[in-house]
C-alpha cells in the first residue's frame, strides 16, 4: 500500500549526476516510508533477514542520553517528488512520498527505531540520505561497497547474490536449496548460522571449486557437475549417517571435513565418470566411499589435533588410501 506523506525541510542536490535528497522523517512513519528487499524476494532483492536481537540492542541504545540516531541510506525508487519552497532557493523544500523507499543501509537501525517507538511512544527524527532512483543492480553494488569488510555474513550472502554469474556459486546454492541434496537445511545462505545450519554458503562454494575448478573433471557440463556432487555427498551422508547429522560431535560437515571430502570427490568422481557415455557410475562411487567407512570423524578421536588445509589434505590421503586399497583386495 502506498502512503502519501510530506517531508519538510529537505535538501535536494546532485552527486555524480544522481539526484539525492537529504532530510529527516519521523520514526513513527518508518513502516509507511521504507521497505526491505530481502535476498529471497522473487521480485529481486539482496538484504539479509533482519536480526531482531540487533534491533533490540539499538532500541536500548536509543534510550541512553548519548544514543544518537545516525543517517540511513535509501533508494526512493522514483516514488518521491521534490518541490522547492522558493525559486531563489531551488535546493530546499518539500518531499512528497507516493510509495516506499528501499533501504540500502540501516535496516537494523530502522528496526530499532520502530521498536523504540512502540515501547515508548516517543517519536524521534530519523536522518536520511535518499537517491531519487537507482535500479536493483546499482542498489546491490552500493550495498556490496558499504558491506565489503563484513565477515561471514557478507561472504555467504554475496555468494548467493552472484550465483547467476558464477557457476561454482550456483552449484553451492543448488546443493543448499534442492530437497534431494543432503545439504538441504544444513547451509546458511546469509551467514547467519543456527543450531542446524552450521555451514556457510561460501564454504560450500569453495568446496565446489576444490572439486570442479581444474583438471579433466572441469569439462563436465553444469548439470553433470550438479548430479555428480549430489551423488557423491548422498553416498557420504548414507555411509556416515550419524556423523553427517551430528555436527556437534563429529567433524564430517565442518570445514576440515568438507574440504577433505572435496579433495576425495575430485579423484572419485573423475574415476567413476565415463567421459564417452557422459554417465556417472553411482554404484562405483558408493562402493569407494563404503571402503572408507571405518574412518573416525569424532571430535574426540584422532582429528582432535588436526586443522586447516594441511589437515584436510592429510585426511583426504588417508580416505583415498582406504578406498582404493580395499578395492584392490
Amino acid at each position: 500500500m502506498a502512503y502519501t506523506l510530506a517531508i519538510e525541510n529537505v535538501t535536494c542536490y546532485k552527486d555524480k549526476g544522481r539526484i539525492v535528497y537529504r532530510g529527516e522523517f519521523f520514526s513513527s512513519d518508518i513502516e509507511k516510508l521504507t521497505v526491505i528487499k530481502r535476498f529471497d524476494d522473487p521480485k529481486g532483492g539482496y538484504q539479509r533477514p533482519r536480526k531482531e536481537s540487533k534491533c533490540k540492542d539499538y532500541a536500548r541504545y536509543l534510550q541512553d542520553p548519548l544514543g544518537f540516531v545516525t543517517p540511513v541510506l535509501l533508494n526512493a525508487q522514483g516514488n518521491w517528488k521534490f518541490t522547492a519552497y522558493d525559486r531563489l532557493k531551488p535546493n530546499f523544500g518539500r518531499l512528497v512520498t507516493n510509495g516506499r523507499a528501499s533501504v540500502i543501509d540501516g535496516q537494523h537501525r530502522l528496526g530499532g527505531l520502530e521498536l523504540h517507538f512502540k515501547e515508548t511512544s516517543v517519536t524521534l527524527n530519523v536522518p536520511f540520505v535518499a537517491f531519487h532512483m537507482l535500479d536493483l543492480n546499482e542498489e546491490m553494488e552500493l550495498f556490496d561497497t558499504i558491506n565489503s569488510k563484513a565477515e561471514g555474513l557478507k561472504k555467504a550472502l554475496l555468494t548467493y547474490l552472484e550465483a547467476s554469474k558464477n557457476e561454482m556459486s550456483q552449484l553451492a546454492v543448488d546443493l543448499a536449496t534442492h530437497q534431494d541434496s543432503p545439504f538441504y537445511g544444513y547451509v546458511s545462505l546469509t551467514g547467519i548460522r543456527s543450531k542446524q545450519m552450521q555451514t556457510n554458503l561460501d564454504t560450500l562454494q569453495r568446496a565446489m571449486v576444490a572439486i570442479f575448478d581444474k583438471g579433466k573433471i572441469s569439462s563436465l557440463t553444469y548439470d553433470e557437475k550438479l548430479l555428480s556432487a549430489k551423488s557423491f555427498f548422498r553416498s557420504i551422508a548414507k555411509v556416515w549417517k550419524n556423523e553427517w547429522n551430528d555436527y556437534k560431535n563429529y567433524k564430517l560437515r565442518h570445514v576440515l571435513g568438507l574440504f577433505a571430502l572435496s579433495y576425495v570427490a575430485k579423484d572419485v568422481l573423475n574415476d567413476c565418470f565415463n567421459y564417452d557415455t557422459r554417465k556417472l557410475d553411482e554404484g562405483a562411487v558408493y562402493e569407494l566411499i563404503w571402503n572408507m567407512k571405518d574412518f573416525d570423524w569424532s571430535k574426540q578421536g584422532s582429528l582432535q589435533t588436526i586443522s586447516g588445509y594441511a589437515g584436510s589434505n592429510y585426511i583426504a590421503k588417508d580416505l583415498l588410501e582406504k578406498a582404493y586399497t580395499a578395492k584392490q583386495m
